[in-house]
């Protein structure tokens, strides 16, 4: 028997004799079994054939999955692609990597000190190569995701961002892993390979080559009964078949439908797409004699909602929320010499795949938080999980996943979600209000005690004058561990705190259990001081708090910068920036919710209205006066509005509501919720290195919340791609 065959034959050995014993780690360490691991972007496990898709989406991975052991209850742990492609380098959470986003501009470590996956191989004594294709990770820091890589391809310089896009197809990752697999032939001095390889294909923008753009159109369109128009529809281009279907279609509801269908269409030929080119992958590492005897992995980082669900259409083609369809993700494993199948029912998620590969491949180990497969490639009918969890991007959604059961913590409405995974695959039934109340409350303690309390402090430094008197109130929210120095009176809804002495620094630290209500702030401070007020390293003013612009009994400036008018369920924006200015207004409802929507009535100057997932936004370059009314769908709702003009809010005092001047007897301000990205990244950053006098500093200390990334420093050009493609909101 082969070498490389003994290790399954091990594996059956000891199913056989009952043992849990490591001993075909050893032989995989002596042989120097090569490493293959293959992530696609974006990929729900319901779009695959090896896991029961009824369209040919899959043909080469279906044949590697006849030979390997497949995960069919396998969850991601974020539904982005840096926080999970970090879990599973790492084997952590989120809530404990705290690694959120890759494109921060700052040169701290910032990254986790538990060594990264390529780490353990390098001390293992293989050459590392990592080919990935994101059109944005070009950033060079020390982050797990690009820690302990001897060689690493990116789509970065001399590349525009622009220009990115048309590079993230497989058969450009190909070309570049080719040259890394020549590059390895000459300088890995005989070292086993250990190689990252990840698609981009099934991302959106979907654009798949013409020659088979279209080949699962017709069958899409068969669920509605339009396969009859597979034909004219493939003729039109992409980006005017939603024009093109309106024109045909008269009623506008099944024209969305038809829309859809055909998007989901592309999906899948993205799909295939990256099918065939893991194929030429393999077929290179098969010539230089390594696929045959390599350990392969596949995997994806998240997947996406692409599932017709009349409720969830504001999400379609996002990974937005934690439903099925963005939670359930393959695994499949493919062991050195394997010829049969192994399907694998067990809970199961992204971060056990670092244990595992530590035990088979005896790797340098660390504490994680995952749990090593090796008990269900011993044993495929075990259980190692009793749930697991998932989480959002963007802190706003919390999952937990029994074998029965997924519950989800909804923040964003308040609203709890209960489901059947196994039998209600779509998700369209919550049970909350139907199971017994034992049993759903038993799911909420799980998530609870998986959430991490949240750290908010406050500290105020010595300066002249009369020290600052800070009122936050977080209503519904208890407080737990409050400590500080001066005078503090606290209730169920906040807390009022003040220094006894300006010439002393003072701190205040207040522990939130749950944080579901924003976070509202007066502070007695001159109005006009307000750049003494810093979240985290920035100044107030340049963040995205929200300030609260409350009309005085005074009248408005003579010619305000920014005048905000409300009549009814309408809001009239007007700006006039005293110099040529970028000028953004962010507005969201104080109380948000997916059927909450607004709709741009008028502009001037200003472009469209475009919705990201926690606020609408407007913005322009502008030399002159522009303006906007926008219209509320709930009339009695109010709003939160942001301008920023050049990245800072305008001077206060230049700024009329409803024809009254601002009153600036205090300086109000709200984070809101649910929780900003941007604000969060902000305040976890922690206070400047060294503030002004007088200076209070809001900042928060909490693993749960933690995102690496300052944005207001990200290069505009950058930033503006990242929001194109949803990772900054």
């Amino acid at each position: 028997m082969p070498v490389a065959s003994s290790i399954f034959a091990g594996l059956a050995l000891m199913a056989a004799c009952g043992t849990e014993s490591a001993a075909p780690a050893a032989l995989l360490l002596e042989t120097g079994a090569p490493v293959v691991m293959i992530v696609a972007d974006t990929l729900a496990a319901s779009h695959l054939g090896f896991y029961g898709y009824d369209l040919d989406t899959s043909p080469f991975l279906d044949e590697l999955a006849s030979k390997a052991f497949v995960f069919d209850g396998h969850s991601t742990q974020c539904n982005s692609t840096i926080p999970s492609m970090t879990s599973i380098l790492t084997g952590l959470y989120p809530r404990t990597h705290r690694t959120f986003r890759e494109y921060s501009s700052s040169e701290e470590d910032r990254g986790v000190e538990t060594p990264s996956l390529a780490e353990r191989f390098q001390a293992a004594g293989y050459y590392t190569i990592a080919i990935w294709s994101h059109p944005l990770w070009e950033t060079e820091n020390k982050s797990p995701v690009s820690r302990g890589w001897d060689l690493k391809s990116r789509i970065g310089p001399p590349i525009a961002l622009s220009d990115r896009s048309s590079y993230t197809r497989g058969d450009y990752t190909n070309e570049r892993l080719f040259a890394a697999l020549n590059t390895y032939e000459l300088e890995g001095q005989g070292k086993p390979l250990f190689l990252w390889l990840h698609y981009f294909d099934p991302h959106t923008p979907y654009e798949p080559a013409s020659s088979i753009r279209d080949t699962f159109l017709e069958d899409h369109l068969a669920s509605l009964s339009l396969e009859g128009l597979a034909e004219k529809l493939s003729a039109v281009k992409i980006e005017d078949r939603r024009a093109w279907l309106n024109e045909i279609l008269a009623d506008a509801s099944i024209s969305r439908q038809a829309h859809d269908a055909m998007r989901r269409a592309l999906y899948d030929a993205e799909i295939l797409t990256m099918d065939s080119e893991i194929r030429i992958a393999a077929e290179r590492l098969q010539s230089d004699g390594m696929w045959d005897d390599a350990l392969v992995v596949f995997m994806a980082d998240h997947g996406e909602n692409v599932s017709d669900v009349q409720e969830r259409k504001g999400i379609f083609f996002t990974h937005g929320r934690l439903f099925e369809d963005v939670v359930r993700t393959p695994l499949l494993l493919r062991l050195p010499g394997q010829e049969q199948p192994q399907r694998v029912g067990a809970l199961t998620q992204n971060i056990d795949l670092l244990p595992t590969l530590v035990d088979l491949m005896h790797l340098p180990e660390f504490a994680v938080e995952g749990k090593s497969l090796l008990p269900l490639l011993i044993d495929p009918t075990g259980r190692i999980h009793d749930q697991i969890f998932v989480e959002s991007v963007d802190n706003v959604e919390k999952a937990v996943r029994t074998s029965e059961f997924k519950y989800i913590d909804a923040g964003e409405s308040g609203e709890p979600l209960l489901y059947q995974w196994k039998h209600d695959v779509l998700e369209t039934h919550s049970l909350v209000d139907v199971l017994d109340s034992a049993t759903v409350q038993g799911l909420s303690d799980l998530l609870n005690k998986f959430i991490l309390p949240d750290l908010f402090c406050a500290r105020w430094t010595p300066g002249e004058g009369q020290p600052p008197l800070l009122s936050l109130s977080v209503p519904l929210t208890p407080f737990d561990g409050l400590d500080g120095i001066g005078t503090i009176t606290k209730d169920g809804h906040g807390l009022l705190a003040q220094p006894q002495d300006s010439s002393l620094e003072a701190e205040l630290r207040a522990t939130f259990l749950r944080l579901r209500s924003p976070l509202l702030f007066e502070v007695s401070l001159d109005p006009t001081r307000d750049q003494r007020v810093y979240v985290g390293r920035l100044p107030l003013s340049q963040t995205t708090a929200i300030p609260l612009l409350v009309p005085s009994n005074e009248a408005a400036p003579e010619d305000p910068i920014v005048e905000l008018t409300t009549t009814g369920n309408r809001v009239e924006i007007r700006i006039s920036p005293s110099s040529p200015a970028h000028v953004a207004v962010e507005l969201r409802y104080v109380n948000p919710t997916y059927s909450r929507r607004l709709s741009l009535i008028e502009t001037q100057g200003f472009g469209s209205l475009k919705r990201r997932s926690q606020f609408y936004k407007l913005q322009c370059n502008t030399d002159g006066e522009v303006r906007a009314l926008v219209q509320k769908s709930h009339i009695n709702q109010e709003l939160y509005i942001l301008v920023r003009i050049d990245g800072a809010w305008p001077a206060l005092d230049q700024v009329a509501v409803n024809g009254r001047s601002v009153d600036r007897s205090r300086l109000r301000f709200v984070f809101p919720l649910p929780p900003d990205g941007r604000i969060t990244s902000a305040l976890l950053a922690g206070p400047p290195k060294d503030p002004p006098p007088g200076a209070l500093l809001l900042w928060m200390d909490s693993a749960s919340q933690r995102i690496d990334a300052d944005e207001s420093q990200i290069d505009p050009e950058l930033l503006k791609a990242l929001q194109e493609l949803g990772y900054v909101k």
